[in-house]
């Protein structure tokens, strides 16, 4: 492989002359990654275009298939009459859960996340501000009237 010296992590021949000096037979292992990728480039180029051209065919495939209905799938559809379909429907049955219920949990969990957010709000390590500002309601409460 002929490779220009910018690229030779050792370059020997310095003295040499600049002809002999430019061009030389290297191992690949001597040479810097920019040397690598250099010689790689002709080879990653096919590679892409390998790669292009599979996308594009999946794509292409992809919305055949998408456009087509698929119509010999309609073939495995099954048809029944209507006397056949009443004869074998049933009756829902009744629920056996009560409303009142229901309503006993909604509103008791409503009431008790209220009276978890009341206490959570009242914690001066979660929440510095609301603490300071209850503190100053206190302090203004307990405060004597001043008379002007």
């Amino acid at each position: 492989m002929q490779v220009s010296c910018c690229h030779l992590t050792r370059c020997q021949s310095r003295a040499a002359s600049p002809v002999s000096h430019r061009t030389q037979q290297v191992p690949r292992s001597q040479l810097c990654r920019a040397a690598r990728r250099e010689i790689d480039g002709g080879q990653q180029q096919p590679q892409l275009m390998q790669q292009l051209a599979a996308v594009a065919a999946t794509t292409a495939v992809s919305i055949a298939a998408m456009a087509n209905p698929l119509p010999a799938m309609a073939e495995l559809v099954q048809t029944v009459p209507v006397s056949q379909v009443t004869q074998m429907a049933k009756p829902l049955p009744k629920q056996k859960i009560s409303k009142g219920k229901v309503w006993t949990a909604f509103i008791g969990g409503a009431a008790s996340l209220f009276l978890v957010t009341v206490a959570a709000e009242n914690n001066k390590s979660w929440f510095p501000a609301i603490g300071r500002a209850n503190d100053a309601m206190a302090k203004a409460r307990n405060k004597p009237p001043q008379d002007e």
